[in-house]
């Protein structure tokens, strides 16, 4: 074979490898708190096994913000939650 030639049918070995990442049908704003955690989770696990720092980076960036959203949806839920505990309703008064 010569240098620089393809064997038959076989991957080039510097190609780069790619994950499939399947998404969920539902829009980020439609999941759950658990589902939004466990999907930071998921991305967490495959920063920790990232041996390119950029790629671990951007893959923490991304859990973070699934963490922020689970944090936001959790603040509407005690929030939403009080607002009916704490504010009177106008036919109390």
């Amino acid at each position: 074979m010569k240098m620089g030639e393809r064997r038959s049918g076989s991957p080039e070995i510097d190609e780069p490898r790619t994950v499939q990442i399947t998404a969920s049908p539902l829009a980020v704003s439609e999941r759950t708190v658990a589902d939004l955690r466990a999907q930071a989770a998921v991305y967490r696990s495959m920063a920790e096994t990232s041996h390119v720092l950029s790629v671990r980076a951007a893959l923490v960036k991304i859990a973070d913000r699934y963490d922020a959203l689970a944090d936001e949806g959790e603040r509407e839920l005690l929030g939403g939650g009080l607002s009916r505990v704490v504010k009177p309703s106008p036919l109390d008064r």
